[in-house]
């Protein structure tokens, strides 16, 4: 036999052996998981929550489509010791294997956030359902089992989608920042930074009405909220994300609220875009609202003085006024300037918030040690560096510029007396 017929039989049987599914599974014979939470229960004991998809409603020629997540969905709690032996008690439970490749989104009790998840996630990344795009978030004042419970979306039908939607809705606002498992493991590893994840609870009521109160004489006359404390009726699904959770190691060591989440966003350039409301320079019983973007990335210096830590961080906005209480004419010369300086001292005060929640845990959530990584002649230098202790100690300095550059439909402000618009 000649050499190409030998290539060719040997062609011919490799092909043989790679054909087919081996091991896989017909569609009809998996549990798709679409969220998963973590949860400490009253027994100290790890509470698994698997939201499974029922995917007959779906298919084509049903009766009748779903008409929310309960009608979707259905939701398999668990104790067990480890997040592997929770599966394997849900295959004992649901008729079909159950499958983590769709899951979107791992959510965190707040218990186990403070108590640390370093017994919960490292066994994620080897399995090969897995998948680091999974958004990571943490429960605020509550359990993944009753937000996973409570949670029933309007506009999408299911869980995960509302999930991936509102995690790519981030940057209409950016009072919530996303977060996945990947990212959360590469600040984790990180020598000069520290995790956030984002940050999401039910809201039950109107608790913190009045502590989050903000006076009209205030700068900024929007009120500071995290997940669950907006003011706002409970007919639309009670699912709400607003700040972040900051971490120190893989334990939560605090939160941000809904500004100082903006002024890290700003920080680590995704701030997308978003509305400011601020008094009136002229008239400070009066407000004016701004749709505001970043005019370009920070400028972020971070040098090393004897022993301390020196950060510098310069900030370029832009805004669009989108409405003006007054009659002032804040499109011409003079005014624009008054605002501009307004909205600077407004941006300014929530990323100086920000440093000062973050400083005193030691936790870099803006990853500003990787500014100083230039500074330092070897890797094993950075490595021996303390930054959270750094951090702690550093002496900050915040500079905000704004620049009013678009006024919406509207060139001039015409004042309401007729006398006035003659000067």
């Amino acid at each position: 036999m000649n050499r190409r017929k030998k290539i060719g039989l040997w062609l011919i049987l490799i092909c043989l052996l790679i054909t087919g599914c081996n091991g896989a599974k017909e569609s009809d014979g998996i549990a798709y998981a679409l969220l998963v939470g973590v949860d400490r229960d009253d027994d100290n004991q790890l509470e698994y929550t698997f939201q499974i998809a029922i995917p007959r409603g779906f298919g084509a020629g049903s009766g009748s489509s779903p008409k929310d997540a309960k009608e979707a969905t259905v939701t398999l709690a668990i104790t067990a010791n480890s997040f592997a032996e929770a599966r394997d008690i849900a295959n004992s439970t649901v008729a079909r294997t159950l499958n983590l490749s769709h899951v979107k989104g791992f959510l965190i009790g707040e218990k186990v956030a403070r108590e640390g998840i370093e017994a919960t996630l490292p066994a994620l990344p080897r399995f090969r359902e897995y998948r680091g795009s999974m958004f990571l978030m943490v429960i605020k004042d509550g359990t993944a089992k009753d937000f996973i419970a409570d949670n029933n979306p309007k506009l999408e039908v299911l869980p995960s989608r509302y999930i991936e939607t509102m995690m790519g809705s981030a940057k209409e606002s950016s009072t919530f920042l996303a977060s996945n498992i990947h990212e959360y493991f590469v600040r984790l590893k990180s020598s000069t930074g520290s995790p956030y994840v984002t940050l999401a609870a039910n809201n039950l009521g109107n608790k913190g009405k009045e502590q989050h109160k903000q006076s009209q004489q205030a700068l900024d006359r929007t009120n500071a909220y995290t997940a669950g404390q907006t003011e706002r009726d409970l007919v639309t699904n009670p699912a709400e994300f607003l700040g972040v959770a900051v971490f120190q190691g893989d334990k939560m060591v605090g939160v941000l609220d809904n500004k100082q989440t903006r002024g890290l966003a700003i920080l680590e350039s995704k701030f997308g875009h978003g509305f400011f409301v601020v008094a009136d320079p002229v008239v400070p019983q009066k407000a004016i609202n701004l749709e505001v973007e970043e005019g370009r990335k920070p400028k972020i210096t971070v040098d090393l003085i004897d022993g301390q830590a020196r950060i510098a961080i310069d900030v370029f906005m832009e805004a669009e006024i989108t409405a003006i209480g007054s009659d002032v004419n804040y499109e011409g010369e003079g005014y624009r300037q008054q605002l501009e300086e307004e909205v600077s001292k407004v941006i300014q005060q929530d990323i100086e918030d920000m440093l000062a929640v973050t400083q005193p845990l030691g936790s870099d959530v803006a990853g500003l040690g990787y500014y100083l990584r230039p500074k330092l002649g070897s890797y094993q230098e950075l490595l021996n560096l303390n930054w959270p202790e750094l951090y702690r100690n550093a002496e900050t300095s915040v500079k905000v510029v704004t620049r009013v550059r678009r006024t919406g439909l509207m060139i001039k402000t015409s004042p309401d007396d007729p006398k006035e618009r003659r000067k």
